[in-house]
């Protein structure tokens, strides 16, 4: 019998690829299960299996702590965690499986595990990494960092004619600011929204987020040359709270239909940003919704400093991921938006410059060669043993599943 997980990633949970319910299966909802426990002593916070962004920053910020959460605040932690966690603190945390301390884990034969790096020492590196195939975490250990009252967070947003020159920009910058500033480019056509000028309805767009969590002195001088070099359409980056911010970014989430597939490259080099601006270009021809746009984003930080083989995490240290995402309504209209997405990928595979590692949160389907390809031969034979080790009859397999070793 399939047996999935869910944690609460929206109103119902949910995954990308559709894991979060199954015909003829069993469903472990997660989603009472949300306390999180925070010592402020430690900077640490015990959260369990189905919390999510809301509910750790609702704990942690009490104190002025904050840990690795996704970019929407229904993002359930669990999931996010344990297959990567690219966050706003990324840069200054790391990834959210580097923060991952100790887990509690029910196995497929139902006994409950103390994971940790001296104890089952195996499932600890596994688990990080490609976690939902080996049981259900219950609860999780995670690292916090102190944030100011204040951060300085926001969008500028800037005319896609310049998109060659920022993007070169940014691929620069991200080798120089400190950790405490985290970037994402996005390229989109604005939507007719009064939340936008009338005069940049239909315009494609380059808008640069960020969040810093240093000092605002500092934050202004690491953002100044954005703003000085290159001219924003709009700018929102201003002190506010880092629970204010999430709740903005929340608020501007579609929940419809939607495609994300990500693939990783070394750098935003010359012929990565000529594929992402041509790929750019023809969202408005091909008839993508105004809501879909293309992602870039570093590795930076403290998550390029993790050792590659720490964890079983397949993520480029030091990389970018580029990131096609689609959302839209009408079912009948799927066949553009999951084309375009898959043309992207397809570009930069034609142009030699993807590395083939996949962050596994963006991983559109199931895709056994892909996933196989992305972790590697060395990590996926670890894995697969492991598997046959904690679940030999592969009770928990609707998920990116790794066979256990025969």
């Amino acid at each position: 019998m399939p047996t999935i997980l869910r944690s609460p990633s929206g109103p119902a949970g949910g995954t990308l690829p559709g894991f979060a319910s199954v015909d003829g299966g069993l469903v472990v909802d997660l989603s009472v299960m949300r306390s999180v426990r925070v010592d402020v002593d430690e900077q640490t916070a015990w959260v369990q299996g189905g919390a999510n962004g809301a509910d750790l920053h609702a704990e942690t910020l009490t104190y002025g702590l904050a840990g690795i959460a996704g970019w929407t605040n229904a993002v359930g932690l669990g999931g996010f965690l344990l297959h990567g966690g690219y966050g706003c603190l990324s840069a200054k945390l790391g990834l959210g499986v580097d923060t991952i301390l100790e887990l509690e884990v029910v196995s497929a034969n139902g006994e409950v595990l103390r994971v940790t790096p001296s104890e089952n020492p195996d499932l600890f590196w596994a688990a990080r990494g490609a976690g939902s195939n080996f049981g259900v975490v219950t609860w999780m250990k995670v690292q916090l960092v102190p944030v100011p009252e204040q951060v300085l967070a926001g969008v500028l947003v800037y005319d896609a004619v310049e998109a060659t020159e920022l993007l070169e920009h940014l691929n620069e910058l991200n080798g120089r600011v400190p950790d405490d500033m985290m970037f994402i480019a996005h390229m989109a056509v604005l939507p007719d929204d009064p939340a936008y000028p009338g005069e940049l309805h239909g315009k494609l767009v380059v808008d640069v987020m960020i969040v810093h969590v240093g000092s605002l002195a500092q934050a202004g001088a690491d953002v100044r040359g954005l703003r000085e070099e290159f001219a924003p359409l709009i700018d929102t980056v201003a002190p506010r709270s880092l629970r204010d911010f999430m709740t903005e970014l929340s608020a501007g989430y579609p929940g419809i239909r939607q495609r994300m597939d990500d693939d990783q490259v070394v750098e935003l080099s010359d012929e990565v940003i000529d594929v992402v601006v041509s790929a750019a270009r023809t969202m408005a021809d091909r008839g993508l919704q105004p809501m879909s746009y293309l992602i870039m984003y570093p590795y930076r930080g403290a998550a390029s400093r993790t050792p590659e083989h720490a964890s079983a995490c397949p993520v480029g240290r030091g990389h970018w991921s580029i990131t096609g995402a689609a959302f839209w309504e009408d079912p009948a209209d799927d066949a553009r938006h999951i084309g375009w997405c898959d043309d992207v990928s397809a570009a930069l595979h034609d142009g030699g410059v993807a590395t083939g590692a996949v962050y596994a949160n963006c991983q559109p389907e199931v895709n056994l060669e892909r996933q196989r390809r992305s972790f590697g031969e060395e990590r996926w034979n670890r894995l697969a043993s492991i598997k046959a080790k904690y679940d030999p009859e592969n009770v928990f397999h609707h998920n990116h599943n790794i066979p256990p070793a025969s």
